[in-house]
């Protein structure tokens, strides 16, 4: 009568119990229970039990037999699963960390060129943020069909949003065409990559203004060079190889390295941006679709301020507010008007230094070209010092000046407009003086181009 029996294959590496048992299984053992671990003195044995039932000629294996208690009825298990040898460690050493940063480092680049250094992504940036403003701009100037007229390119800030309006300049049909390239907070600094971005080829304008807030360079409490927000405006037209110089270009190694970082990756500034659409992409895009249709009607179609600050009165003498506009009466408002008119800012030379810098680098991209460049001071408010608000050895305009196709406007030209009745608030022109301002300035460009 046959016996049932038992035998434990036992091997120190995974590999060679499997090896083994299947051995013993193409000699008719069957396979009794899962792989199990044992071991003694701190050693480790990897081990499975077989079973035969029937009386057979048994090969005898390498491994030791153990005896094993006459076990319950065993069901008749599915073949094992391959043991998978233990993956090979990899050393930590320089080279190898190096290597595994480059490939994460990299993979991201690449994504991120993909995504963000293409218009796939900035035809649907939130129109109303700074990054949007800008691109908005951006695209429908560089989609604008040529309007057969000698064009004018005005540039400006929100002051020129509200102070200029290219409908009443084009009003008269002579042969200029004025466009109101305005970017809300946008200054020297991204008018520069604006003008790259729309003129390619330094021969689509007859003329482009330049607005300067006061001929005599005075700093004020922000600091100018160092405004995050024109890394925040640009940010969909720089280049790699704009990311040195547009860096360098801040004035300490905090507001640097800020613009170094967004600049290199360009996911760090769209971060909120790229949330908020995958919030509702669907709205997103709707929204951007729409702006992008009819921004620019919307633009030509706005008509100012409808306030003024008519009865605002400064005493410059005694260096305080005298009176206020009847709707802006209280301790507050005078408060407000105070630290708006009367600035105390030390004079270095700051803001002149950025000036220089961006303003000589956008009128450097049309020597040799056709394209006038013209210089002016704006209505610069509603109440101005009868003295310069800064006394510096040399400006802006001085520099400007040097270069043949640069045109310095004279400073007064816009001076009698600087009235409380002609302004809506302490930098915005209303709608009375807007009226008033587009034609002059359209009249001056065309003087100078005829």
């Amino acid at each position: 009568m046959s016996e049932t029996q038992y035998k434990i294959c036992v091997s120190e590496q995974p590999g060679q119990l499997a090896a083994e048992v299947t051995e013993f299984l193409s000699q008719g053992w069957e396979l009794y229970g899962s792989p199990f671990l044992s071991g003694q003195n701190g050693a480790r044995h990897y081990c499975q039990a077989v079973v035969r039932l029937a009386a057979q000629e048994v090969i005898p294996a390498a491994a030791p037999e153990v005896a094993v208690p006459k076990p319950k009825a065993v069901r008749k298990s599915a073949p094992p699963k391959p043991v998978r040898p233990p993956r090979p460690r990899v050393a930590v050493t320089f080279r190898n960390v190096a290597m595994f940063l480059a490939v994460i480092f990299g993979s991201y680049l690449l994504i991120e060129a993909l995504i963000f250094r293409s218009e796939f992504y900035t035809r649907y940036l939130e129109p109303e943020s700074h990054a949007g403003m800008f691109e908005t701009v951006v695209w429908h100037e560089v989609h604008r069909p040529p309007s057969g007229k000698k064009e004018v390119l005005v540039l400006g800030s929100s002051r020129m949003s509200e102070d200029f309006s290219a409908r009443i300049a084009n009003q008269p049909n002579d042969g200029y065409f004025f466009i109101n390239a305005a970017i809300p907070h946008g200054r020297d600094r991204a008018w520069y990559y604006l003008v790259r971005e729309v003129d390619p080829h330094r021969n689509r304008y007859q003329a482009i203004m330049i607005p300067l807030e006061d001929y005599d360079d005075p700093d004020t409490a922000d600091d100018v060079p160092d405004r995050v927000v024109d890394l925040r405006l640009v940010i969909s037209r720089l280049r790699l190889t704009d990311v040195v110089p547009f860096s360098f270009s801040f004035r300490t190694w905090p507001g640097r390295f800020e613009a170094l970082r967004g600049s290199l990756l360009k996911g760090v500034v769209y971060q909120l941006d790229f949330q908020q659409f995958f919030e509702d992409p669907q709205a997103r895009i709707f929204k951007a679709t729409l702006w992008r249709g009819h921004e620019r009607d919307w633009f030509d179609a706005y008509g100012g301020i409808h306030h003024a600050l008519t009865g605002l009165a400064v005493d410059w003498n005694a260096r305080r507010v005298a009176s206020l506009p009847p709707d802006n009466q209280g301790p507050n408002w005078l408060k407000f008007y105070t630290d708006g008119l009367i600035d105390n800012t030390p004079q270095n030379g700051i803001v002149r230094d950025l000036q220089v810098r961006w303003l000589s680098a956008l009128a450097d991209l049309y020597r040799g070209s056709h394209t006038k460049i013209i210089v002016y001071q704006v209505p610069r408010g509603p109440a101005m010092p009868p003295y310069p608000r800064a006394r510096l050895p040399w400006t802006t305009v001085q520099v400007l000046a040097k270069r043949p196709w640069v045109t310095i406007v004279d400073r007064h030209k816009f001076e009698p407009l600087e009235k409380p009745e002609l302004f809506g608030d302490l930098l915005h022109m209303n709608s009375d003086g807007r009226a008033i301002f587009s034609p002059q300035l359209a009249n001056l460009a065309k003087e100078m181009l005829h």
